[in-house]
């Protein structure tokens, strides 16, 4: 039987509060009472999972140690995914996660990238995309987005300061803020990522994996084009 116990003292009297796995499903761990099963992921997460609350009991959370991809705050009575933090979002009641000091000296956890300000960690895909999402603004700093090299899948817009995917370009929406990715001279210039092939259209790019298998992908349906893909 797997089971998490805590033994401790109330007005004097050694007892024992214990969340037991028995008759539970995979990842899944019993509530004090017995009646109900609940998520491990969900114990002392600061919600109350189980109706009798002892999934957040105090003494039991410092006890409890937090599952793979979950870190403590520092009151030690939660578990956060520890990929939420320093992402600009308290998880933790006591805001330690979001702690400047605490902050500064954490390593964002790839692919995170820290802001201007040392405080916050943001996807490296949200770099330089149009929107802020560094409470800084660094995100979108023009000096540095001329100097980022858009990832895998992604293109710079014709003024440099911005990535897109490249399935965005000439698809009917102005994805750069330039409006350079609705260009048609533009799109043709650029290079289709890794395992992509331009449409006959010679602006659009398709995966290989899209090729022949039944559904347009190409606007102008040329990866369904037996005599344009035998060229």
């Amino acid at each position: 039987m797997n089971y998490l116990l805590l033994t401790f003292f109330v007005y004097g009297i050694c007892t024992s509060l214990s969340i037991s796995a028995t008759d539970c499903k995979k990842n899944y761990v019993k509530c004090q009472n017995g009646l109900q099963c609940v998520y491990h992921g969900f114990l002392c997460d600061g919600g109350n999972d189980c109706d009798d609350q002892s999934d957040e009991d105090e003494d039991f959370c410092i006890a409890n140690r937090c599952q793979d991809g979950y870190v403590k705050c520092k009151d030690n009575l939660q578990c956060v995914r520890a990929i939420g933090l320093c992402d600009g979002d308290y998880g933790c009641r006591d805001n330690s996660d979001e702690d400047q000091d605490f902050c500064r000296a954490t390593k964002c956890k790839e692919p995170y990238v820290k802001c201007k300000d040392g405080l916050q960690c943001v996807h490296y895909a949200f770099k330089c995309d149009g929107d802020y999402d560094c409470r800084d603004k660094s995100d979108e700093d023009e000096d540095a987005c001329k100097a980022t090299q858009c990832g895998e899948e992604f293109v710079n817009c014709k003024d440099g300061l911005q990535c897109i995917f490249h399935v965005d370009l000439c698809d009917g929406y102005n994805d750069c803020r330039d409006k350079s990715d609705e260009v048609p001279e533009f799109s043709k210039a650029t290079i289709c990522p890794n395992e992509h092939v331009k449409c006959k259209d010679d602006i659009h790019c398709v995966p290989l994996y899209g090729l022949c298998d039944g559904e347009n992908d190409c606007i102008d349906a040329s990866d369904e084009d037996l005599d344009f893909l035998q060229k």
